[in-house]
């Protein structure tokens, strides 16, 4: 996992940040 969010980081930060605010979104809708 972290060689895979390293590549993430440096292909996509944005995109890599975005996918994270979305899951604690949804966990946050959950509750």
């Amino acid at each position: 996992f972290g060689i895979y969010f390293e590549k993430m980081d440096v292909m996509a930060p944005s995109f890599a940040m975005g996918l994270l605010a979305g899951y604690i979104a949804s966990k946050l809708e959950k509750k």
